[in-house]
């Protein structure tokens, strides 16, 4: 048949500063941005003298985190695709409460579907998530979500990209974890008398698993 159609997408540590935004942060290793003009919506938008925080991504600090990322060459509009896959914070903001309690619906959350948050996993969202039963939701694009997506100057096939990278570090913590559990498991062989010092046999192919390369780019069909 015809050449199969691939979604493409790029993972990338690069992340928006949080405690910049509050205006707490001078300098870090992190996007010094404003997050709301990132996602279109600063309602200074065109006017960057009455808005704090920083309109222009290729200042000294941004430059230099661009460099560090591997990123440095991209323009605004190209940045913004890269973070929308990425960066947790240009979600919704997601509902602690939800993440809380017995309720696998809601949690502790008394407003429900009447919610103005983001009801999933807080942990699965950071690529944290450790559990393989996790009963909070893993699904970023549903219906109780649209409009809260739409709100937010998010589109669909933004956080659907988002969603694969999630699901694609969610996958890779489990299989490190599990080579963790086996490694643990594995029984230690007793020491040759005539070989003080050495290691036990086997230890060269009982190396922790590498990590995952922070620019691999997991690709999935649409």
């Amino acid at each position: 048949g015809g050449a199969r159609a691939c979604r493409v997408v790029a993972v990338s540590s690069a992340r928006l500063c949080a405690r910049y935004q509050r205006g707490e942060c001078r300098g870090c290793d992190q996007l010094h941005f404003c997050r709301r003009h990132m996602l279109g919506k600063c309602p200074h938008r065109d006017c960057w003298s009455t808005c704090n925080l920083s309109h222009d991504i290729h200042t000294p600090v941004n430059i230099q985190v661009l460099k560090n990322h591997g990123l440095f060459g991209l323009n605004e509009a190209q940045l913004r695709v890269l973070l929308l896959q990425n960066d947790p914070s240009l979600l919704p903001e997601v509902c602690l409460l939800y993440n809380k309690g017995g309720d696998p619906l809601y949690g502790y959350c008394n407003l429900k579907d009447k919610c103005n948050k983001f009801h999933v996993c807080r942990a699965f969202v950071r690529g944290e998530c450790r559990s393989q039963a996790c009963t909070r939701s893993h699904q970023l694009v549903h219906a109780a979500a649209l409009s809260l997506l739409q709100d937010q100057g998010l589109s669909i096939p933004s956080v659907v990209n988002f969603q694969i990278i999630a699901a694609y570090k969610h996958m890779k913590l489990h299989q490190r974890l599990e080579q963790k559990d086996d490694l643990a498991a594995a029984p230690e062989h007793p020491r040759s008398p005539g070989k003080r010092g050495a290691g036990p046999a086997g230890a060269a192919e009982t190396r922790p698993p590498a990590p995952v390369a922070a620019q691999s780019a997991p690709r999935a069909p649409r």
